[in-house]
Protein backbone atom coordinates (compact mmCIF):
# COMPACT_ATOMS: atom_id res chain seq x y z
CA UNK A 1 0.00 0.00 0.00
CA UNK A 2 2.78 2.77 0.53
CA UNK A 3 4.59 1.63 -2.51
CA UNK A 4 1.11 3.35 -3.93
CA UNK A 5 0.30 6.00 -1.77
CA UNK A 6 4.30 6.91 -1.47
CA UNK A 7 3.62 10.07 -3.94
CA UNK A 8 0.75 11.44 -2.18
CA UNK A 9 2.87 11.13 1.57
CA UNK A 10 6.18 12.40 -0.54
CA UNK A 11 3.61 15.38 -1.53
CA UNK A 12 3.32 16.24 2.16
CA UNK A 13 6.21 15.97 3.80
CA UNK A 14 7.94 18.48 0.09
CA UNK A 15 4.84 20.79 1.29
CA UNK A 16 6.10 21.34 4.85
CA UNK A 17 10.00 21.69 4.03
CA UNK A 18 10.66 18.25 4.86
CA UNK A 19 13.05 17.29 1.95
CA UNK A 20 14.80 14.06 3.29
CA UNK A 21 11.54 12.51 3.71
CA UNK A 22 10.24 13.54 0.86
CA UNK A 23 12.45 11.72 -1.44
CA UNK A 24 12.62 8.53 0.83
CA UNK A 25 8.77 8.55 0.21
CA UNK A 26 9.24 9.19 -3.63
CA UNK A 27 12.03 6.18 -4.14
CA UNK A 28 9.64 3.87 -2.41
CA UNK A 29 7.03 4.96 -5.07
CA UNK A 30 5.56 2.39 -7.32
CA UNK A 31 6.21 4.48 -10.90
CA UNK A 32 2.88 4.13 -13.19
CA UNK A 33 2.58 6.52 -15.83
CA UNK A 34 0.36 8.68 -14.17
CA UNK A 35 2.09 9.30 -11.33
CA UNK A 36 5.19 9.89 -13.72
CA UNK A 37 2.96 12.61 -14.89
CA UNK A 38 2.61 13.84 -11.54
CA UNK A 39 6.46 13.66 -10.75
CA UNK A 40 6.92 15.89 -13.70
CA UNK A 41 4.06 18.84 -12.72
CA UNK A 42 2.68 18.58 -9.71
CA UNK A 43 2.95 21.59 -7.59
CA UNK A 44 3.60 19.93 -4.33
CA UNK A 45 7.25 19.00 -5.25
CA UNK A 46 8.24 22.59 -6.46
CA UNK A 47 10.36 22.69 -3.73
CA UNK A 48 12.17 19.42 -4.71
CA UNK A 49 12.94 20.69 -7.81
CA UNK A 50 16.45 22.70 -7.58
CA UNK A 51 17.59 19.47 -5.28
CA UNK A 52 19.67 17.37 -7.60
CA UNK A 53 18.21 14.08 -6.12
CA UNK A 54 14.68 15.65 -8.11
CA UNK A 55 17.37 15.25 -11.55
CA UNK A 56 18.30 12.08 -10.46
CA UNK A 57 15.03 10.65 -9.80
CA UNK A 58 13.67 11.92 -13.70
CA UNK A 59 16.56 10.04 -15.07
CA UNK A 60 16.33 6.53 -12.92
CA UNK A 61 12.73 6.65 -14.56
CA UNK A 62 13.77 7.20 -17.86
CA UNK A 63 11.96 10.89 -17.77
CA UNK A 64 13.04 14.30 -19.29
CA UNK A 65 15.24 16.56 -16.61
CA UNK A 66 13.96 19.40 -17.71
CA UNK A 67 12.78 21.81 -15.35
CA UNK A 68 8.80 23.04 -15.36
CA UNK A 69 8.54 26.73 -16.29
CA UNK A 70 5.68 28.59 -15.63
CA UNK A 71 6.22 31.84 -17.43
Amino acid sequence: LARDNGFWIAAQYALHGETDSAFVWLDRQAWTTPMRTDLRCHPSLDRLRSDPRYAQLLRKLGLPVAIRSDS
